[in-house]
């Protein structure tokens, strides 16, 4: 009786709480299910305390060693500069962690085009530059009686009207404030692209 009492004491001690775990997880930009290649500094903490900085991530995927079952905060910058802190269970048979770099954190910021009135034009000058290529288009958007309208001007040449639903406008408003918090966003790619507000 007495060998029955030590094993269960000794069983009791190597509980899944005081196991250490691997876990995996994948760095993706969600709205388009495609992984992001970029390396990001990725930083675990607990309670307060760092137990893991500066996660190295390969082609969007990581993975972390040593932890113990529990909530941690993955703190992370996504693609708009924002500092973002996801709270994660690290459990047994847990899936792989997904961190959405393209979720945008609201910021409640008045823009250009939550304050549209009907005596106000609200334009956006894009410029694409390549190796190969330029382009320049603009968006003019203003007012004809109740209804906003939305004008695309390519090459300075008119080609198209429309007009916007309130879907549109709520899109115009999300787009502005994402693009006031994307600073230099340089990829793999030769194309630059510049939004004037």
């Amino acid at each position: 009786m007495k060998n029955l009492s030590i094993l269960l004491l000794l069983l009791c001690g190597i509980s899944p709480r005081s196991q250490t775990l691997s876990v995996k997880g994948i760095q993706k930009y969600c709205e388009y299910d495609k992984y992001d290649s970029r390396q990001r500094h990725l930083t675990v903490t607990q309670n307060d305390s760092v137990i893991i900085k500066n996660v190295k991530t390969e082609f969007g995927e990581f993975e972390i060693s040593g932890l113990k079952a529990g909530f941690y905060t993955f703190q992370y910058t996504n693609i708009f500069g924002q500092a973002v802190r996801k709270e994660i269970l690290v459990s047994l048979n847990k899936n792989p962690i997904i961190i959405c770099v393209d979720k945008f954190q609201e910021t409640n910021e008045k823009t250009l085009f939550s304050e549209i009135t009907e005596d106000d034009k609200v334009t956006i000058n894009y410029s694409s530059t390549g190796c190969f290529s330029f382009v320049s288009e603009m968006m003019e958007f203003s007012y004809e009686g109740r209804n906003l309208i939305g004008k695309l001007y390519i090459e300075h040449k008119l080609t198209k009207t429309q007009k916007l639903r309130s879907e549109s406008l709520e899109y115009l408003i999300d787009f502005e404030k994402k693009g006031r918090q994307m600073k230099n966003n340089l990829g793999g790619c030769t194309n630059t692209d510049l939004y004037v507000f």
